[in-house]
């Protein structure tokens, strides 16, 4: 029921990365309501990128079939396959390919920056970091995009899905999921001297007043005598 987001993947027409959204969802996301946010790991947006990285990985597998338990080895064979074989660099076109397309197939209300700084360990051409926004943005406005369109990209289409993403949730506040069938909670031995849940007690009916699952008191132990 409430919009999906995908906060860092970009389109799988342009790049077939497989956690690139492909054009048959993105043609979903009008009625959905949703955003698909444009990763900046270059291995996303440049074919070129995720192709060389294939095939690295590829020469990887190879060399430690050949060299086993010869890490030295292999770490020398890649070291002169990658020198044999630059990698190569992603760049705004790029980037900008990405964005232009989920526009073109999702529409202006459904794009916006993921980037994943968190989590990857190069940028495309030109980037350190934040600073790759203003570029992106100008670069579209070269391209022919308006100020409307660039808040919309900028900030305007996520807070919109974030806002129904938590209507959502306030409408659905008192349901619980359909069956609820029993199931079991694997649970940590006690800490800090807290009582802890029998790892195999399971939770089921009967439930409290606000719909949360009811647990038999002997689902507990305390400190002096905790679960094996």
């Amino acid at each position: 029921d409430a919009p999906v987001i995908f906060s860092h993947s970009s389109a799988r027409a342009i790049t077939a990365h497989p956690r690139n959204v492909p054009d048959r969802v993105l043609r979903l996301m009008p009625e959905d309501g949703g955003i698909v946010m444009i990763n900046l790991a270059p291995g996303f947006v440049s074919e070129r990128v995720r192709a060389w990285n294939a095939d690295r990985a590829g020469e990887e597998a190879r060399l430690k079939t050949l060299n086993p338990g010869d890490p030295a080895a292999v770490e020398a064979g890649l070291a002169a396959w990658t020198a044999a074989h630059p990698t190569p660099e992603a760049t705004l076109a790029d980037v900008v390919a990405h964005i232009q397309h989920v526009r073109q197939v999702a529409g202006i209300d459904h794009v916006g920056l993921g980037a994943d700084f968190d989590g990857i360990g190069s940028l495309p051409e030109g980037m350190t970091g934040v600073d790759a926004y203003p570029r992106i943005l100008a670069a579209l406005m070269d391209a022919g995009w308006t100020e409307a369109d660039i808040r919309k990209i900028a900030g305007e289409n996520l807070l919109r899905v974030m806002r129904a993403v938590e209507a959502t949730a306030a409408a659905k506040a008192s349901e619980r999921p359909p069956g609820n069938p029993p199931h079991t909670i694997m649970a940590a031995r006690q800490v800090g001297g807290r009582p802890q849940m029998n790892p195999t007690c399971p939770l089921s009916p009967p439930r409290a007043s606000n719909g949360s699952p009811t647990l038999a008191a002997t689902c507990w132990r305390g400190p002096s005598s905790p679960w094996p």
